[in-house]
């Protein structure tokens, strides 16, 4: 799940559909959204006394305009720190890192982003002008200390939801009153991309260069709608826009998100990797009393994730690890290496390099005091569903493990599955459909060629069988095409996913199992995943497993009307609370 997160990753061809997200000079392709510490501990003590100061900035990345909020705030020590907040990502916050505020000079880091910034204050100190550097990239970016947020003067307003084969989208045109006119993938939380209009009689176009797409219509006699389609590398969609007021988007209800008091304890955790020399940060929650606790290492599915797996303002892990604690259960997650304020290279690590990470969370767990040594296990979702077995089949001392819509076979199975899934849920034609499913396999083939061709390679065969054999002529849709699936196929994590085999693993395992599924799951799809999790625990005579498949609940576990993605966004329960229950009484039980 990567996308806006896929806990598997997809690999969607129709990936120019979402080419915008590769712009994003803030978060990853992959991006999973690190909150603010703020956000994600309740017991952080940023608090001061004084108002906050107010910074108020836009910066210009060719093609795409952000808009920046920063809050200044001193601790009683009288030391700075803050948050800035993206408004054209749909307002996500990040705790800024090495604040400067003094003897005129303005600047902080994003460690989360791996970003700098460095300004002078002119002007009384009510503006500063500066860099902001990013992955070898710099950008002017001026701030303007404000009392208020100021709000864009819009023009006009136009609305409209793009039926995305496996989502729909909510996008929206803006016209300034400068002339200046914007793209905005709200669903996807992606704005600011710049755009032109123009008008010949009834006909309107939108040209958006920032995601090589364009919008053709005719405007109704009443002016207020506008009737066209939106063509995006090989994709074209029909897509009516209707003139609206502005209006603020309001945030998502998460209603099973943990509110303060909370009746146990919060601790910000750091432990090491010895192996691989990396230094990981996390959260411990730990039941009140002072008894002996059974515990738990939470494992996050594929793609960086912060330690509390969020996806789409959900916080399962968060949720997950408040009903542990509230039912006598310590738990452990954890930002996944090169998120949030953990160390190392995502982008370079395998399953096995994540397996190696939980291995030492595991081993921080068992070592805590009121943690029983003897009753500590692994609860991994999809992916982490993956690597809970591979540490239970070599380390006798994990008295149990939870899989969460864990795969049983490999990799190139699950992408396949997952597809055709994906492809029959979006109701997309038959032709369609074989089109699909022919270029992704043609892509997979290619990327398990062994030796591993180079970068090069790949796309020069890439380009051969998507434009002869498989008659896609656009030039421009089969390089982004081919960008996709070399950026993904030919990394170490798909490369290694791709021919993982996890019923060897599982037959290996010893301890007790539990593997949990969603009946309407799409992209872990139970009906191979769960009897092969099954057959390959029978085999390797596990003395105490269980497999269960829970009715109408999808890949995030949440009760679900059809398991598509573009409902994980709308459903506001995070976890149902079913699976929650059966997963605390199956600690319990023995």
């Amino acid at each position: 799940m990567g996308r806006a997160t896929c806990i598997i990753r997809c690999l969607l061809v129709l990936a120019a559909l979402n080419a915008w997200q590769r712009l994003n000079p803030l978060m990853s392709q992959d991006r999973a959204v690190v909150p603010s510490e703020l956000d994600n501990n309740p017991t952080a003590n940023v608090a001061a006394e004084q108002s906050p100061e107010l910074w108020f900035g836009q910066l210009d990345a060719k093609v795409r305009r952000f808009r920046f909020v920063v809050r200044l705030q001193q601790d009683e020590t009288g030391a700075w720190g803050g948050q800035l907040e993206s408004l054209d990502e749909g307002g996500a916050k990040f705790r800024l890192d090495s604040v400067a505020r003094s003897d005129g000079k303005f600047g902080f880091e994003l460690k989360a982003t791996q970003a700098v910034y460095a300004a002078k204050l002119h002007q009384d100190e009510q503006v500063a002008t500066g860099i902001y550097r990013q992955h070898g990239a710099e950008f002017e970016l001026n701030f303007e200390r404000v009392a208020a947020v100021p709000e864009r003067a819009i023009k006009t307003y136009w609305t409209g939801k793009l039926n995305a084969i496996i989502q729909k989208l909510d996008v929206a045109f803006i016209e300034l009153d400068g002339g200046d006119v914007l793209f905005d993938s709200v669903s996807q939380k992606a704005g600011g991309f710049l755009a032109t209009m123009s008008r010949d009689g009834d006909q309107v176009r939108f040209e958006v260069p920032g995601v090589q797409g364009s919008y053709t219509g005719k405007l109704s006699s009443d002016g207020l709608i506008i009737e066209g389609e939106w063509k995006q590398g090989f994709a074209s969609l029909e897509l009516v826009l209707t003139q609206s007021e502005p209006r603020a988007i309001k945030p998502p209800q998460r209603p099973q998100t943990p509110l303060p008091p909370f009746p146990y304890e919060i601790k910000d955790i750091k432990f090491t990797n010895s192996e691989a020399g990396i230094e990981l940060a996390g959260i411990l929650t730990i039941p009140a009393g002072d008894q002996i606790v059974p515990a738990v290492v939470l494992i996050s599915g594929s793609g960086p994730q912060d330690r509390d797996e969020t996806i789409l303002d959900h916080k399962p892990f968060w949720v997950l690890a408040d009903h542990l604690a509230r039912n006598q259960i310590a738990c452990l997650r954890f930002d996944d290496r090169g998120v949030g304020k953990s160390q190392g290279n995502h982008a370079q690590a395998t399953s096995q390099d994540f397996a190696s990470d939980v291995g030492s969370a595991y081993e921080f767990l068992r070592s805590q005091p009121r943690v029983d040594p003897k009753r500590v296990g692994l609860c991994g979702h999809s992916e982490g569903g993956l690597i809970a077995p591979m540490l239970a089949s070599q380390a006798p001392s994990i008295a149990f493990i939870i899989l969460m819509a864990g795969p049983g076979v490999n990799g190139k199975e699950i992408l396949l599955s997952q597809n055709r899934l994906l492809l029959k849920a979006a109701g997309v034609s038959e032709e369609e459909f074989q089109r699909q499913l022919k270029i992704q396999s043609t892509l997979i083939e290619l990327g398990l060629q062994r030796p591993l061709p180079s970068v090069d390679v790949f796309a020069a065969q890439a380009r051969e069988k998507l434009t002869s054999e498989l008659s896609l002529f656009d030039d421009s849709a089969t390089e982004q095409i081919i960008a996709a699936a070399s950026g993904q196929l030919l990394s170490p994590w798909f490369q290694y996913f791709m021919v993982y085999e996890p019923a060897p693993t599982l037959a290996k395992v010893q301890c007790r199992v539990l593997a949990l599924f969603g009946e309407k799951d799409l992209q872990v799809d139970p009906l191979i995943n769960a009897p092969a999790i099954r057959a390959a625990l029978a085999l390797g005579q596990n003395p105490d497993f269980e497999v269960r498949v829970f009715p109408n609940l999808n890949h995030l576990f949440q009760s679900s009307s059809t398991g598509r993605i573009d409902e994980y966004a709308d459903i506001e329960e995070t976890i149902a609370p079913v699976v929650l229950d059966a997963m605390t009484d199956w600690i319990q039980k023995k």
